[in-house]
C-alpha cells in the first residue's frame, strides 16, 4: 500500500533564491535560512532572484529605492528598469505555475515585503515594500519574509483554498496559561508566546504535527492546551 504522505500534493512556493543557499546577492553571497531549508519536504520551492532575472550581474553594486520610486545603485546608476523587469517575471512565473505564496528576503530593494532601506545608503529602514514584493502583493500572492514565515500559515491557507478541512484544531485556555513556554519549545510552528507571555496557537493545523502537539499537551503543567481531530 503506498504511503499516503508521499503522494499528497504540497503547496508550491516562490522563494528568494538567496534564502535557499544560491549565491545571487549583490555581494555574490547567499543567505541560507536553516528553518526554511528544514521545511523543504512540506513544500515545492521555486527559487527566484528578481534582480538576476531582471538582467543584473552577480556581484553588483548595492541599490536602494529612492523617494521618487526609482532604484539607484551606490555608483549612481539608475537600475529601475531591471528591478521592474524582475518583478514582472516574478508575477508571470506565479501566474504560469499557479503559485499563490512567496517567501522573500527581508529589507531587499526587490524582495522586502514591508520594510526597505530609504535610499540614502545609511542603513535607515522605512515602511515600503521592495519592487518585486509590491508587484507580487498587488497580484494577490500571499507574501512572507524569512522572519515571518511559518509552515502552518501556508499549509492552513492552502487547505482552505482547496476546500479541504485541516485535520487538527488546537485551542489554549489563556486564562490558565502560566507562560512556561514548553509548548513553543516543543512545536514552535504551532505555538508561540505573545507579548504578554501567554501561549497562543494556530487554530487549524496539519495532522503532520499530531505527535508534537500531543507532546506539548503532556508537558503543559497546567493542562490548558486542547486538541480536537477531524
Amino acid at each position: 500500500m503506498p504511503n499516503e504522505k508521499s503522494t499528497k500534493s504540497v503547496p508550491t512556493v516562490l522563494v528568494s533564491a538567496c534564502l535557499l543557499g544560491i549565491p545571487c546577492r549583490y555581494d555574490g553571497k547567499s543567505k541560507p535560512n536553516e528553518r526554511l531549508l528544514a521545511c523543504s519536504p512540506q513544500f515545492s520551492y521555486i527559487p527566484f532572484c528578481p534582480e538576476c532575472y531582471g538582467g543584473l550581474d552577480t556581484p553588483r553594486p548595492p541599490a536602494e529605492i529612492q523617494a521618487n520610486g526609482t532604484v539607484i545603485n551606490k555608483e549612481g546608476t539608475d537600475v529601475t528598469a531591471a528591478y521592474q523587469a524582475g518583478a514582472q517575471r516574478a508575477v508571470a512565473l506565479c501566474k504560469d505555475f499557479q503559485i499563490n505564496y512567496a517567501i522573500l528576503k527581508s529589507k531587499s530593494p526587490a524582495c522586502g515585503i514591508n520594510m526597505t532601506y530609504d535610499g540614502t545608503f545609511t542603513g535607515t529602514l522605512i515602511a515600503r515594500p521592495g519592487i518585486a514584493a509590491d508587484a507580487l502583493q498587488k497580484a494577490g500572492i500571499l507574501t512572507f519574509s524569512e522572519e515571518t514565515f511559518s509552515p502552518q500559515k501556508i499549509l492552513c491557507t492552502d487547505c482552505s483554498d482547496k476546500g479541504e478541512s485541516p485535520m487538527l484544531y488546537v485551542t489554549i485556555e489563556t486564562a490558565s496559561c502560566i507562560g512556561c513556554g514548553s509548548c513553543e519549545a516543543i512545536c514552535p510552528d504551532v505555538f508561540t508566546m505573545n507579548d504578554h507571555g501567554v501561549a497562543q496557537a494556530i487554530s487549524e493545523v496539519s495532522a503532520d504535527y499530531l505527535a508534537d502537539i500531543k507532546d506539548a499537551l503532556k508537558m503543559c503543567p497546567v493542562h490548558c492546551i486542547f486538541m480536537d481531530e477531524d
